[in-house]
């Protein structure tokens, strides 16, 4: 029977998103592999493929008796690894964040299995960070990525995102037509998007809001609200707990206004369109506005930060926008520049080349 290799995840749709392109790349060339995340990812994975689902928690979070009890749940899942482990001997494990990740890599490493791992953030989360000096492959969304420990050497691979975002059409604004904007995130902030950002856009003087066409993404209950405020000032809204297509919305949009979730800045990149970024303030390690920096940093977006987020702020930054085809194209160049293409078969390539000869010679 051939050896899998393991790719690991963390539970959230940042670390499972990723590690499932790359699984998509490595079917290409026929290998075995394993997917294992935690319970809150298993719903993710399962919906395009099989996984394996081990206990796990952050020990970092809480308090002190929860933080006890996750110690437990880890060693539980070390466990449950090791039988594992003796069971499907992995022929390599590459992790994707998040601690489902960890024990895996460090009984790997103990095992002296290859290991790889890819940070999606800007900043390098608590699990990969203790990993990384583990790691004989550590791969980086973005340039300049902040955590890393000195004697790791990162190999920039980029974010791997769907094919549909990086094929859309270069932004072309329309003079006087409709203006189209995109909110999407409230699921994190629910005053935020449900209540300041309907807010701002209704403040917009009378020439624009007759312009707007607005899709806004809020939570279950605000909907009736939402929907109910802008008729009331005359905005044709489109109001939803969710959409599905994201990139056919990005194709028509003007102006973006989302969190800064690794996958969130890497789509609005991989789109080339306007973006307002509102960091979400409690992520761990602040590492959503430090994703959002490496758009604004390069010209590709502006941020918002929540302590700063008043229907006022917002306000003046979308009749900024709403008036200058030139800084809503501009933005949009910019933040193109900063996607990676082809990010999946860039990992692929990292781990081809990196890893021990037995892993090569499996992985081809």
């Amino acid at each position: 029977m051939t050896r899998p290799l393991w790719i690991v995840a963390g539970g959230t749709g940042g670390h499972i998103f990723p590690a499932l392109s790359l699984a998509d790349r490595l079917d290409r060339n026929k290998h075995s592999l394993m997917m294992i995340t935690d319970r809150r990812g298993q719903p993710l994975i399962s919906a395009h493929r099989s996984c394996t689902v081990l206990p796990a928690a952050s020990p970092f979070a809480g308090s002190p008796l929860r933080r006890l009890g996750a110690m437990l749940t880890l060693l539980a899942g070390a466990v449950s690894c090791c039988v594992l482990m003796l069971k499907h001997r992995p022929t390599a494990i590459i992790g994707f964040g998040g601690y489902p990740a960890f024990v895996p890599l460090a009984l790997g490493r103990l095992f002296r299995i290859p290991v790889a791992l890819h940070e999606q953030n800007a900043v390098m989360g608590k699990a990969n960070r203790m990993l990384a000096s583990l790691s004989e492959c550590t791969m980086t969304s973005w340039p300049h990525t902040k955590g890393l420990p000195d004697n790791v050497t990162p190999i920039h691979t980029g974010l791997p995102v769907r094919a549909e975002f990086t094929d859309l059409s270069d932004y072309r604004p329309a003079p006087d037509g409709p203006l189209h904007v995109v909110i999407s995130g409230g699921s994190l902030g629910a005053r935020l998007f449900g209540e300041v950002i309907p807010q701002a856009i209704c403040s917009l003087a009378e020439d624009i809001r007759a312009r707007l066409s607005i899709i806004h993404q809020v939570r279950d209950e605000q909907r009736e609200t939402v929907e109910a405020f802008y008729n009331k000032h005359g905005i044709s809204a489109q109001i939803s707990s969710f959409f599905s297509d994201m990139p056919a919305l990005m194709a028509t949009a003007d102006i973006l206004i989302c969190r800064a979730g690794a996958s969130s800045v890497a789509e609005v990149s991989a789109a080339g369109r306007a973006a307002i970024l509102v960091p979400f303030a409690a992520a761990a390690d602040n590492h959503q506005h430090a994703n959002a920096e490496v758009l604004a940093s390069a010209g590709g977006a502006i941020i918002i930060p929540e302590p700063e987020m008043t229907a006022e702020r917002l306000s003046g930054e979308l009749d900024s926008l709403a008036r200058s085809d030139e800084k809503r194209t501009a933005l949009a160049l910019s933040a193109r520049t900063l996607h990676t293409r082809n990010a999946a078969d860039a990992m692929y390539q990292a781990i081809h080349s990196t890893l021990r000869p037995l892993s090569v010679q499996e992985m081809s």
